[in-house]
């Protein structure tokens, strides 16, 4: 687009951090005039952003301007200022998180629209709210309003937790000490209107099952009509984030705000989704409906107590209820029964089985979850106590979620919806998710988005262009804009990349062996045990080189177990487990101590971050695909194959390729760091793809045999560190 072409905005005003004078230069004339005209020029949007950044420099020390940070700036400022969304790819280095809060800001500014911020992780989402975004505020405007959004579920319910008091229930959960803690914090968030009631919010660790009954349930909740309404901490939040400029949610939330008819959140005008490589996995999360045989027999225990203690039903009204409660649970559970027996999963203890078919002589199931439903929606009543009413509302909702369901299961054939089985611990579920994902968020998002994420694109063949141009002409955005986007808007997208500015060739390499051989799917115990003696010793020998400093990356939690075993036996070394300590307590030990290893499971494989020579060491055990048998994946396969493509290079690989390279991201953090990936997956040399997924990497010296590694830690003292 030309510099002077114009389009329509709504008023806004000029940034704070702005030179006047100097946006006139740009400008050609008065900028306060030309914004009231919606005519600010893309020099204009560009230096606006350069200012920005000119006083974080000023405030923030030992800071060096980015190049492509602020270009990545200036690129989201000019697509929203010209109602465009943007698609952006920026490597680990570039600073995206302030490029696009400082494109954010501006256009709040520029026209008084609220912005969204979206990430995939809660670690991002306390990084923006609690570091990056009061660091701006001091930086670049002091009255700046942002607020950090949560799920209803994350919230501490002050009705709730008086409820939880009567019933009792809580005793075996919690001793005298937790409760007295318990009891002092939520007078502390009851009192104190700066605090939020988040149970991450300076709380004390309890149990599940305890913050369970203690936070609030949206279904339930009674709003105006909750006698602590007028103190309710979570009413308050909501309050706080009506007045904000930017929002700092996750995508959990913003899918869930978009399928309860954006009831949650206030209205925005422009959506920044960060990571949004894994919007489309928390999409199917989120659509997916699932149902256990054993649910209703739970429902019905509260049920029944809720029928007892309301005085609105007796004699025969009250023998009806009861009647039609036990109707539907034997229908309930006759219906899941057939589904069991149906999917061949009666005599195993788990599996998954995806339905194709309806089920023949189905149970009438859907009629009596309405009718009590009903039922239970005329029993609110403005005479009922808050606790009874929020039961009462909350079991209503749940049969209605029920009778929804199994309707929809009656019909269990459109092509755009998966249904399957499954066995898990002896317990028999049903699911159903929809498919469309990409055209359902587009109708559901009408607003500006920004989609960005270090592993966005994926760059289908085995050779790496020399130039940007041809990443964009040739596809590099295609997967993701097939799968997040109607292919009506996919014209209507800005597209960009913007390249790490670490020096990989000098501060990385890759160690990628070829003789280490995966075993096969469903390979023999004395097959597997000589794969991981092979595996550990391996691991052994690259940590001992190393001296630590090494965050192993694994597939499956029994391979993780299988290793550490090993390890402990044969290495001196500190070894921590992720499932042995848990992600946080794992990465502190980790951190504390520069010469141990860190065993990490799927989730590790992205979203954590270990800046400095503590990590020097990335090991990735095996390449991750995703299963075969996962449902999800199994129908979004069938659909590939039936329009002439092929799953595995159309899905599998693209998703396997980003993980891997989400992985890779874990190493270089900063343009000091200094290390080794090694890849243990010889897959990489022996299949075809293994050339795509290398030229998907960044640009590092490959190395297949140890002594090539040696070599190279003499040459680059790759693994070098201190101690302090």
């Amino acid at each position: 687009m030309a510099d002077e072409e114009l389009i329509d905005a709504p008023p806004g005003r000029i940034p704070p951090w702005c030179d006047l004078e100097e946006l006139s230069t740009t400008q050609g004339d008065a900028v306060e005039v030309a914004l009231e005209e919606h005519s600010l020029k893309d020099k204009t949007l560009a230096k606006i952003c350069e200012q920005a950044f000119e006083k974080i420099g000023r405030e923030l020390p030992g800071y060096e301007m980015r190049e492509e940070q602020v270009q990545m700036a200036q690129q989201i400022l000019r697509s929203f200022y010209r109602e465009r969304s943007v698609v952006i790819e920026a490597a680990t280095g570039v600073g995206k998180s302030f490029a696009y809060m400082v494109a954010s800001l501006a256009f709040n500014y520029l026209t008084g629209e609220r912005v969204l911020i979206a990430t995939e992780t809660k670690a991002l989402q306390w990084q923006l709210y609690q570091k990056d975004l009061p660091f701006l505020k001091r930086a670049l405007d002091q009255t700046l309003r942002y607020e950090l959004c949560l799920g209803s579920s994350n919230y501490y319910c002050r009705l709730r937790f008086e409820d939880m008091l009567r019933d009792g229930t809580f005793r075996d959960s919690i001793d005298d000490t937790a409760l007295q803690q318990l009891r002092d914090w939520a007078n502390e968030v009851i009192l104190d209107p700066s605090r939020s009631g988040s149970r991450f919010e300076d709380a004390p660790r309890l149990p599940e099952a305890i913050w369970s009954l203690i936070t609030r349930d949206s279904d339930g909740c009674t709003a105006q009509r909750c006698p602590h309404y007028a103190t309710c901490n979570y009413y308050r939040e909501r309050k706080k984030w009506g007045d904000a400029q930017i929002l700092v949610a996750n995508h959990h939330l913003l899918l869930y705000h978009l399928l309860n008819d954006k009831r949650t959140l206030p209205e925005y005008g422009a959506v920044v989704i960060d990571e949004a490589h894994g919007l489309i996995k928390t999409g199917y999360s989120i659509f997916t409906a699932s149902f256990g045989r054993h649910e209703f027999q739970d429902f019905k225990k509260h049920a029944d107590k809720t029928l007892l203690q309301h005085t609105g039903i007796q004699g025969e009204e009250m023998q009806e209820a009861i009647e039609l409660l036990s109707l539907a649970q034997e229908r309930w559970e006759n219906f899941f029964s057939r589904w069991e027996v149906e999917c061949d999963l009666t005599f195993k203890e788990n599996g998954t089985t995806l339905i194709r078919s309806k089920l023949a002589d189905s149970p009438e199931i859907a009629e009596p979850l309405r009718e009590l439903s009903e039922k239970f929606e005329k029993l609110k009543g403005d005479d009922l106590d808050a606790a009874l009413q929020a039961n009462v509302n909350a079991q209503a909702k749940q049969l209605q979620k029920m009778a929804s369901f199994a309707k929809d299961y009656d019909k269990p054939t459109d092509e755009n919806t998966v249904y399957w089985a499954e066995k898990r611990n002896e317990k028999f579920f049903l699911h159903a998710c929809r498919l469309n994902l990409g055209e359902t968020l587009a109708d559901l998002m009408p607003e500006l988005r920004l989609y960005t994420s270090a592993t966005i694109g994926y760059w289908p063949f085995g050779n790496f262009p020399k130039l940007k141009s041809e990443l964009v002409q040739k596809g590099f955005f295609n997967r993701f804009l097939t799968e997040a986007l109607p292919k009506a808007e996919e014209g209507s997208i800005d597209c960009n990349i913007f390249f790490s500015p670490f020096n990989y060739r000098e501060h990385a390499a890759l160690y990628a062996p070829e003789h280490l051989l995966i075993p096969e799917h469903g390979a023999p115990p004395e097959v597997l045990s000589d794969y991981f003696d092979l595996l550990s010793e391996e691991i052994r020998a690259l940590v001992e080189t190393s001296h630590g400093g090494a965050l192993v990356l694994f597939t499956s939690n029994y391979y993780l177990n299988q290793v550490k075993a090993r390890l402990r036996e044969t290495t001196d070394i500190p070894i921590f487990s992720q499932l042995e300590d848990g992600a946080q307590d794992a990465l502190a030990k980790f951190r504390n101590d520069k010469e141990s290893v860190l065993l990490g499971s799927q989730s590790f494989w992205q979203g954590i971050d270990i800046a400095g020579d503590g990590l020097r060491l990335l090991i990735i055990t095996k390449l991750l695909f995703t299963p075969p048998d996962d449902p999800i994946f199994k129908a979004r396969s069938d659909r590939l194959e039936a329009q002439g493509k092929k799953p595995f290079f159309d899905l599998s690989l693209p998703h396997a390729s980003t993980m891997l390279r989400q992985a890779f991201g874990r190493l270089i953090r900063t343009e000091k760091d200094k290390g080794v990936v090694a890849l243990l997956d010889s897959r990489i040399w022996q299949k075809s793809y293994g050339k795509t997924l290398l030229a998907n990497l960044p640009r590092v010296n490959v190395l297949r045999s140890f002594a090539e590694l040696t070599r190279a830690n003499e040459k680059s003292h790759l693994f070098d560190y201190s101690k302090e």
